[in-house]
């Protein structure tokens, strides 16, 4: 039952970022934000510790944050080439960053969602 949870919670998140790309105000998205997953770091840790012995882990977790560095990288350089499409559909560019950014953690956490659960079972 972990894993499901912390799945939910990988699905959550861009579900609230793609809401907040249709929000028309600074206080929708603070209130949708509210409401964002902020267990998930907490929630992988206890998830990959539960299948890894100790000294598996530091590995895995090396892996984990390195990662997690190369898509903070990734993103900024993203989010500048977003936000210049101020006007694209009639949409600001702060609302493209969170549309994009939404489909694709979306489609990223549903493959994790189906790999993980398929190989766990």
């Amino acid at each position: 039952m972990q894993h499901v949870s912390v799945l939910a919670l990988l699905t959550e998140n861009p579900v609230i970022a793609i809401t907040e790309g249709g929000t028309s105000s600074s206080h929708s998205c603070f209130g949708l934000r509210s409401n964002d997953a902020v267990g998930v770091i907490p929630a992988t840790l206890v998830y990959l510790g539960a299948f890894y012995k100790s000294n598996e882990l530091a590995t895995r977790l090396a892996w984990f944050w390195g990662v997690q560095h190369f898509a903070s990288a990734t993103s900024g350089i993203m989010a500048s080439g977003l936000l210049k499409l101020r006007g694209v559909a009639g949409l600001e560019g702060w609302k493209w960053l969170f549309l994009v950014d939404g489909i694709i953690t979306v489609a990223v956490a549903l493959f994790t969602w189906y790999g993980t659960i398929s190989s766990i079972l």
